[in-house]
């Protein structure tokens, strides 16, 4: 897996993806192996943002165990994690704002009313079976809410983004019309994230811990 900023559709200073190196269209049926992967990122990630005072939020939308269409990712075919900071008076509260939008999302999309509890340590592999399209929220590393997507064609693939992006009072072409933002500007955000996540980096280690080996 590797970390990667989103050419487009940015919502907040540091927002960035995990992305698996491997096949793999959920986490939900990720292997062992890549789930380790992604849980230290995501801890690097948290411990990164928590030395700023800041908090995050983990989204991964499946729309289709087949093939994500209207994700971030153009190919489709493989799943990604977001991870959007927020300021820690915003993390707070954001379980309240999913709670009310996945609340209204059931009323609006689903016939069955359904929000699925992943903290306790159950995470998205316990909480969903592999082979259901899915909305996962994470507050931090300390679980979230999933959603079993019933209907793709009425689900919007932008809901996580929506959420967040309405408590950082971003404006909604945002997720709905996202733009490339120009190459100078996405090359300095590379370069400022790079060297926040530096000392964060625990890739870093197992390179260390190869060459000394």
């Amino acid at each position: 897996s590797f970390l990667a900023l989103p050419p487009r559709g940015t919502l907040a200073e540091g927002h960035c993806w995990i992305v698996p190196m491997s096949p793999c269209v959920s986490l939900s049926a990720a292997p062992e192996d890549l789930l380790a992967e992604v849980n230290e990122f995501k801890k690097a990630l948290v411990a990164m943002l928590k030395a700023a005072d800041e908090d995050c939020v983990f989204l991964e939308t499946v729309m289709s165990v087949g093939r994500n269409k209207g994700l971030p990712n153009a190919s489709g075919r493989n799943t990604l994690l977001e991870c959007v900071p927020l300021s820690a008076d915003l993390g707070a509260t954001v379980p309240m704002y999913f709670k009310k939008a996945l609340d209204e999302a059931d009323e609006m999309w689903s016939q069955h009313k359904k929000i699925i509890d992943t903290s306790r340590g159950r995470g998205i592999q316990n909480s969903v079976p592999p082979g259901f399209p899915y909305f996962h929220v994470e507050f931090g590393l300390d679980g979230g809410y999933a959603h079993v997507i019933e209907n793709a064609d009425k689900f919007p693939a932008h809901f996580g983004a929506s959420v967040v992006g309405g408590m950082l009072d971003r404006p909604p072409r945002t997720w709905l019309h996202p733009r490339n933002e120009p190459f100078p500007q996405q090359k300095q955000a590379v370069v400022r994230f790079v060297e926040r996540f530096r000392p964060f980096d625990w890739t870093v280690r197992l390179d260390q811990a190869g060459g000394s080996a």
